[in-house]
C-alpha cells in the first residue's frame, strides 16, 4: 500500500483515518521564526520587576528597526560636504559669471613695485619726462586687476608731487597711464 506521504517503509506510522496531532515548529535561536510565534508558541512578554517597572523582554532588539536619526545626520553631513566643495570650486577655480572665468574669491592684484617701474617707463617714453626713475613713482598696493577700475599713482616730477591717473583696460593686467596732473 502506498502512502500519500511518500514510499512506505520509512518508519512512519500508518495514520489512515487518524488525526495527527499538530506539533509546533520551533526554530533555533540562531534562526528566529520570521513569521512571529508559531502554533502553540508564545512571544516573550515583558516581566515586571519588584519595583513596579517593566523590564525588557528576553530577546535582542529587532535589527530592522531604525536606529534613531543616523540616516538624517549622514544626509546632512553629505549635503554640507557637497555645498562646501561647490563653494571652493566656484570660489577659487571657476566662476563663469566672473571676467576671465576666475573664481570670485580669487583677487588678482597689481604688484606695486612692478607698477612703479611700468608707470615710470611710460612717463619717460610717452610723456617726455626723461629724468624720472621708478623710485620717483609710488603706486598703491593691492589694486585689483579688474577691467574698468581706476586708481592714481603719485610721482615726484621736477620737485613737485603729481597725481597720475591709471585705468585698468583688461582683466589680463593691461592699463592706461594718463598725463600727470
Amino acid at each position: 500500500m502506498t502512502s500519500p506521504y511518500g514510499p512506505p517503509g520509512r518508519n512512519e506510522p500508518q495514520t489512515w483515518g487518524q488525526q495527527v496531532p499538530s506539533q509546533p515548529t520551533s526554530y533555533p535561536a540562531a534562526y528566529p521564526n520570521p513569521y512571529g510565534a508559531g502554533l502553540g508558541e508564545s512571544t516573550p512578554q515583558p516581566r515586571e520587576s519588584g519595583d513596579g517597572s517593566d523590564s525588557s523582554p528576553d530577546f535582542p532588539a529587532d535589527e530592522d528597526e531604525p536606529r534613531g536619526r543616523t540616516g538624517l545626520v549622514w544626509g546632512i553631513v553629505v549635503a554640507a560636504v557637497v555645498i562646501i566643495a561647490g563653494f571652493v570650486v566656484l570660489g577659487y577655480v571657476w566662476a563663469p559669471w566672473e571676467p576671465a572665468g576666475r573664481g570670485f574669491l580669487v583677487n588678482t592684484v597689481f604688484d606695486s613695485s612692478a607698477m612703479d617701474a611700468g608707470v615710470a617707463g611710460i612717463l619717460r617714453t610717452d610723456y617726455g619726462y626723461s629724468d624720472i626713475q621708478a623710485s620717483d613713482v609710488s603706486c598703491p598696493a593691492n589694486q585689483a586687476v579688474r577691467q574698468g577700475s581706476t586708481f592714481s599713482c603719485t610721482a615726484s616730477i621736477n620737485g613737485s608731487t603729481k597725481l597720475i591717473p591709471i585705468k585698468v583696460t583688461s582683466d589680463d593686467g593691461n592699463y592706461e597711464v594718463y598725463r600727470p596732473q
